[in-house]
């Protein structure tokens, strides 16, 4: 019986191959990219470039813990709600630079040390065409360079 990654297909080309690189969008209803996707800034009529992302570090594994019920689990909200007491030592976010970001954070993929806040998320401050990475603690966990 295939597991769940097993019957993954990426939204945009249609790839089974998401094994490997994953990113499912936190804003759409189970929006799955492929990395070459995600590179290439894959939009949809609903998917935008600067919807928050999440990266798989497993194949059902989200900032080192294991996810067992993925639509349910992966959810904007779900993390807003888990991280809110998380301190971000020394990340700042790009348009509130006060001090350090408290809960979730989203870093650009395109911009270099460019950190942004839930609240800045949601009010869309950044560029239309970046993408934006959910973090939840300050490891930036490095990507195989084969992914």
């Amino acid at each position: 019986m295939p597991n769940e990654v097993e019957k993954l297909r990426c939204q945009s080309c249609g790839t089974a191959r998401m094994f490997q690189d994953r990113f499912r969008c936190l804003e759409c209803v189970k929006y799955d990219l492929c990395g070459m996707c995600f590179d290439q800034r894959c939009e949809s009529q609903e998917h935008r470039a600067n919807h928050a992302m999440v990266h798989f570090t497993g194949p059902n594994e989200v900032f080192g813990e294991t996810v067992m019920n993925i639509d349910e689990e992966l959810t904007l909200e779900n993390f807003r709600r888990k991280y809110a007491h998380a301190e971000q030592e020394g990340i700042q976010c790009k348009y509130h630079p006060t001090g350090p970001i408290r809960g979730l954070y989203f870093k650009c993929d395109s911009c270099r040390q460019c950190y942004l806040c839930f609240e800045c998320l949601e009010k869309r401050v950044h560029h239309d065409a970046h993408t934006l990475l959910a973090m939840a603690d300050q490891r930036l966990l490095e990507i195989p360079i084969h992914d």
